[in-house]
């Protein structure tokens, strides 16, 4: 997921006409602001933070997944920023769901798949401290 958000910053800054689904939805929103802010109003400065924020909520997820290796709470933490992820990408596309439909079932997925990695992880916590 962290890979396609960053490959999406890349093709929405540099106006491609694809994108990949599988990525979370804030830092590419971010991106195609800065592209368009860039195109329309020639804002160097609005482009490269909008630009830098896109860069940071996705090296964010990177972050994560590394540190909930070793500590249950980062996922936790991880879960939360994609449940917020899915709230801002249903809230700002709530009158063409249909166009997101793919992303939605994503992003469903994801959050279910990280309530099953924390169960499991607290579970397996919980045999080996008996």
């Amino acid at each position: 997921m962290v890979m396609f958000s960053y490959i999406n910053i890349l093709l929405l800054f540099i106006q491609a006409p694809v994108s990949f689904p599988f990525s979370a939805f804030v830092p590419t929103m971010l991106a195609g602001v800065a592209a368009y802010g860039l195109e329309e109003n020639g804002e160097m400065v609005i482009t490269v933070v909008l630009l830098l924020f896109a860069v940071l909520i996705a090296s964010a997820y990177l972050w994560l997944y590394f540190l909930s290796k070793k500590r249950l709470h980062m996922l936790f933490i991880a879960l939360g920023l994609f449940i917020i992820d899915t709230v801002i990408m249903l809230f700002i596309s709530m009158d063409n769901i249909s166009a997101i439909l793919i992303d939605i079932v994503f992003h469903i997925w994801v959050i279910f798949t990280l309530i099953g990695l924390i169960r499991s992880r607290t579970a397996w916590r919980e045999n080996v401290e008996k």
